[in-house]
Formats: C-alpha cells, structure tokens, sequence
C-alpha cells in the first residue's frame, strides 16, 4: 500500500512540471521556424538552401593517395630525425678553433677616432 501511494506521489509531482512550466501556457510566444528565416536571411545565394557548392579550392586529390596508403598499411618510412650524426666536443675531441685576430690597425679598429 505504501508503495501505491509512494508511486501516485511521484506521478503527481512529476504531472505538475508541465502545469507550471511558462512556455508551456497558452497564449504565450513560441519560436517557429525562427532558425530557418535567420539562414535565409544571412545566405548570400538562396540556391545555397536546397543544395550546397563544390569547393574548388580543396586538395582532396592530393590527400587522397596519403590517406589509402595509411589504411592499406603501405606507410612510407619516417626521415631520419636523429642526432647520431652530429659530432659533439666529447673526451679527446679537439677545442674548437679561435676566431681570427684582427689584422693590423689600432686596438679600436678601422673607425676608430684618433
């Protein structure tokens, strides 16, 4: 019994959502087709509506071998990306060499005032 009672509880409270929700009153403004009439206010062709435009700029040509490659696992290798070949300045490297003295002049060089 206490269940029935617990049941047409919840049905009750959950009827009166409906009674008490504004939009749901009548007399009251409801939006109709208000989306549409903003699209076709702010398209610059109206053909634009019933069909879309090919892009004629896409490179979906050039995408497409890469794409087939991928999903046929037919990768191409990755470039070598490492720094193997770099030699670095380790134990028994040579020093790196000086730059070059400046030749003759005064210790201010070419522009220097007397």
């Amino acid at each position: 019994m206490a269940r029935a009672v617990s049941a047409l509880l919840v049905l009750a409270v959950a009827g009166c959502a409906a009674m008490n929700d504004p939009f749901e009153k009548p007399y009251t403004w409801r939006a109709q087709g208000d989306n549409a009439a903003n699209l076709r206010a702010m398209i610059a062709d109206p053909q634009d509506l019933e069909g879309g435009r090919g892009e004629t700029t896409a490179l979906g040509v050039e995408s497409g071998p890469p794409v087939t490659r991928l999903f046929q696992n037919r990768r191409f290798p990755l470039p070598d990306l490492s720094a193997s070949g770099i030699s670095t300045a380790g134990p028994g490297a040579a020093a790196p060499a000086a730059p070059p003295a400046p030749q003759g002049g005064s210790p201010g060089g070419a522009n220097a005032g007397p």
